[in-house]
């Protein structure tokens, strides 16, 4: 009885150790699986700030575009309104003489 007590000792005391192994192995894969779920996210949001910037400076770019593109609209009929006074005007003078 003795002899057997002893193996359940020492059988016992191996499986406190082994279990004690896995639980450390088992950490040891769950914390680098989240240390890389972490290092994704992070350039997943660097990622997600870098196109947002682009597409800030993309929204930007068509804004001017757009104010540019009426200025010049602007300035278009303006000069055409010009000319046609100008027509006008030579047409009146030509008619007075």
């Amino acid at each position: 009885m003795v002899v057997s007590l002893s193996r359940l000792l020492c059988f016992a005391v191996s499986n406190v150790s082994t279990v004690s192994n896995a639980r450390q192995r088992l950490y040891l894969t769950q914390k680098k699986r989240a240390d890389g779920l972490s290092l994704e996210a992070g350039e997943a949001t660097k990622a997600a700030k870098e196109s947002d910037l682009k597409a800030r400076q993309a929204l930007l770019t068509a804004e001017t575009a757009n104010r540019e593109t009426a200025l010049l609209r602007a300035e278009i009929e303006n000069k055409q309104e010009m000319i046609e006074r100008m027509t006008e005007s030579r047409a009146e003078l030509a008619k007075k003489t």
